[in-house]
């Protein structure tokens, strides 16, 4: 690490022990033997608690109490929970530091949203606009805990570019009829689902958006032919937080199936114990009508990524 770098930790570490101190706050620096390792914030003091993220060495810790010999209850920007003490310590380490830091490239878009919370449970924070320098503090499930401007929140693992892993830029697919003209919204129409509802199929029409001067309205390609596409096995995806809702923002998303009832829902599964489409009962009293998106292809043909898209109808 370079001498300037460890000199602005240092400074930053002893202002937040030094001013906060005075307040009756007690800091500490998560430092683990193996400066590989990560250390486990968990729901309780117990090890085999779930953990809410994994923090490395060199980030900065607020002490909330302590509960025994073995546990404290620590906070982490807004996450709070239980660190074990022997990996905790009360002054800024010369070396060993392992919080890195990295730029905020989305592969697929100019911004990124900043959530207070990892997946479908976060609330927007801010905008990230490409490139913004973060340091990145821990990881928890698919999303990286960062801070940057003195703010912390999420962002998914993939839009995390570090100096010597780059995130490269993708390109959404389009689909091109036969006189060539592209349609780069694909329009969910249907999930597939398994026993467990594992959502590992979706089908739709390609579409694009035409700009009216009264309104927005979609035209699909192959006059409305249905496609079905596979998900991969590692699918990603971003999706709207909640429909109905101001601001409109998306959140990062596994689970297609329990996202549709969390946003579209309110949680809640339909009383029938499945969701009906209006594209199967076009009459009848459905729970699915679309969901526009935008999608991209692996060299299989097969959904790796998936972003909700916004339609301005007016």
């Amino acid at each position: 690490m370079g001498v300037k770098k460890c000199l602005c930790m240092l400074i930053a570490a002893m202002l937040l022990f030094y001013c906060f101190g005075g307040l009756g706050e007690e800091y500490y620096v998560v430092h683990n033997p193996n400066p590989q390792d990560r250390l486990n914030l968990r729901i309780f003091p117990d090890k085999e608690s779930d953990s809410l993220g994994r923090y490395y060495n060199g980030v900065i810790v607020r002490k909330i109490r302590d509960v025994n010999r073995e546990w404290m209850q620590v906070q982490i920007g807004n996450a709070s929970g239980y660190m074990m003490k022997e990996y905790l310590c009360d002054f800024y380490p010369s070396q060993g530091n392992a919080v890195r830091d990295a730029q905020i490239i989305s592969p697929y878009k100019a911004h990124q949203e900043l959530l207070d919370g990892p997946g479908m449970d976060g609330e927007l924070i801010v905008d990230l606009p490409e490139g913004v320098q973060v340091q990145v503090l821990g990881v928890t499930g698919a999303c990286a805990h960062v801070q940057t401007s003195g703010t912390d929140g999420y962002v998914p693992l993939y839009t995390v570019s570090y100096p010597d892993q780059p995130v490269k830029k993708k390109t959404f697919y389009a689909y091109k009829d036969s006189n060539a003209l592209e349609y780069d919204l694909f329009v969910i129409r249907k999930m597939h689902t398994d026993e467990q509802n594992r959502v590992y199929a979706v089908s739709g029409t390609f579409e694009k958006l035409i700009d009216d001067e009264e309104c927005g309205r979609m035209i699909a390609a192959e006059n409305g032919k249905m496609f079905t596409l596979s998900l991969s096995n590692d699918f990603q995806a971003e999706m709207l937080k909640s429909n109905g809702l101001l601001p409109i923002y998306n959140v990062p998303v596994k689970d297609l199936y329990q996202w549709y009832l969390c946003s579209y829902l309110d949680g809640s599964v339909p009383e029938r114990g499945k969701l009906i489409y209006e594209w199967d009962e076009p009459e009848g009293n459905f729970d699915f009508w679309f969901v526009t998106t935008q999608v991209f292809l692996n060299a299989e043909q097969e959904i790796a990524y998936m972003e909700f898209f916004y339609v301005p109808w007016m």
